[in-house]
């Protein structure tokens, strides 16, 4: 492989370093200098420009056929060549760090990546959480490759057996980010942009995809769709399943498929993003490729690879608005004893939040109780709440009328500790659940499930 300026020495052997790559049909790309044959480029340096201008008039027509013909990449089996960077070969970018070599990863699914351009040996590698590692030679040296192969998985296996990865998947397809593109309004969810994405990542796995209903933002997710993905799930028959879902309601949908289906015997992973599968630099592609991956080593349970990390998809906290490391695993799992439900049945379910001066609106705060079947509240640190008269009788009426109502902490670390404060002695008084360390959505989903014995499941 070479591109035929960098591979002349020039100002010399020009014509004949052209007509013999030609002539020898050599795998070649073009480079800056190959294109400034043609075309003068005003951000070559002087040296470069001289050099470029000296030649032109020593090629003829065919020599400068042969160099306008070159193609910026090429392929062989799992190698792309290209003069300068893999995601933008025209735009002559210098591969001279970590963060450019990841766009560069990003852009391809080639297991190795040949690119010139900045006249340094060096060779970089990047794991699947998207970290790259760069290491220098001295120039004249040999640069040793990483041993690597691509594994050859049947499409369908006749039988699974321990130890093997997944092969059989289905992809759940909801929205979301990861799905979307720019509208006229913003980012809104296109048709075909994750086929597109799985097409080139998915090699080797059999893939079945299903959608619940039209692409939608995970704001419109709610206990009808997770009654879907339940169903579907347990339908399943294959090797895992992988769920593509938008952050903003992540945490709330990892909690109700952990609650709904405690103990998955195949992987169950969601996925999603910060910014759309194809944006610039961004994490969709990562996350993807983290996802498959999960779903291939055949760890039963529920997770959600994001950032580089597979994390417990039943305890989730979305701690970042924009950030591409927007979650983090707390809290511990759901009420203590399985719940009798296995699908959110037509339940009224609220998240109230504890806050100074509460006891205020005593009566507001009675009125919504009297309409909800259960509630999570969200109290002081370890478990503390003001001890306001009229806010006390509020909660243990509601509780007596046979509303359920289940404390948590605003921290997101630590849970609950009853009896640690005197000031938390009047919550447990009034029948309020203990919730522990769960997280909001994880008490939210395992109260509406626990509420559900015995009705009809939300569709």
């Amino acid at each position: 492989m070479g591109t035929s300026s960098d591979m002349v020495p020039i100002p010399f052997g020009a014509r004949k370093k052209v007509m013999a790559l030609a002539q020898a049909g050599a795998l070649c790309v073009m480079g800056n200098q190959d294109q400034a044959i043609g075309a003068a480029d005003e951000t070559l340096n002087i040296t470069a420009r001289r050099a470029i201008n000296w030649t032109r008039p020593l090629l003829d027509d065919g020599h400068r056929a042969v160099l306008a013909g070159l193609l910026l990449t090429a392929r062989l089996e799992g190698l792309l060549f290209v003069h300068a960077s893999a995601n933008a070969p025209g735009d002559w970018i210098y591969v001279t760090n970590e963060s450019r070599a990841l766009g560069a990863f990003r852009s391809t699914d080639a297991r190795l990546i040949f690119c010139g351009h900045v006249h340094q040996p060096t060779l970089m590698s990047s794991d699947l959480a998207g970290t790259v590692r760069a290491q220098r030679f001295p120039m004249g040296l040999p640069v040793p490759l990483i041993r690597w192969r691509r594994a050859k998985i049947p499409a369908k296996p006749r039988q699974k057996r321990s130890g093997l990865m997944a092969q059989r998947i289905l992809v759940i397809e909801t929205g979301g980010t990861i799905c979307m593109r720019q509208g006229e309004d913003g980012l809104v969810p296109e048709d075909g942009v994750l086929a597109l994405a799985l097409a080139a990542m998915g090699a080797g796995l059999d893939i079945t995809t299903r959608r619940i209903g039209p692409l939608r933002d995970s704001a419109e997710i709610g206990p009808a769709e997770w009654n879907a993905i339940l169903d579907l799930i347990d339908a399943w028959e294959g090797d895992g399943v992988l769920v593509t879902h938008g952050t903003d309601t992540m945490a709330f949908t990892g909690a109700a498929l952990a609650a709904g289906l405690p103990a998955p015997r195949a992987p169950v992973i969601l996925c999603g993003s910060m910014q759309p599968l194809g944006a610039a630099g961004g994490d969709a592609e990562g996350n993807l490729v983290l996802a498959l991956e999960a779903v291939r080593s055949g760890v039963p349970g529920h997770y959600l690879c994001f950032a580089g990390k597979r994390m417990d998809a039943g305890s989730l906290v979305k701690h970042h608005s924009h950030q591409a490391d927007a979650f983090r695993a707390a809290g511990g799992g759901g009420l203590r004893g399985a719940t009798a439900a296995r699908r959110y049945g037509d339940c009224r379910v609220a998240i109230l939040t504890v806050a100074p001066g509460m006891g205020l609106v005593a009566e507001a705060l009675a009125a919504l109780l009297a309409g909800l079947d259960g509630a999570v509240l969200r109290v002081f640190g370890a478990g503390t709440i003001m001890q306001d008269k009229g806010l006390l009788a509020v909660l243990r009426d509601a509780v007596a009328r046979g509303c359920r109502i289940v404390a948590v902490s605003q921290c997101e670390q630590g849970g609950l500790e009853a009896g640690a404060y005197a000031a938390g002695a009047a919550i447990w008084a009034a029948g309020v659940v203990n919730g522990d360390d769960m997280t909001p959505e994880r008490a939210y989903c395992t109260l509406w499930l626990d509420l559900s014995a015995g009705k009809a499941a939300i569709h």
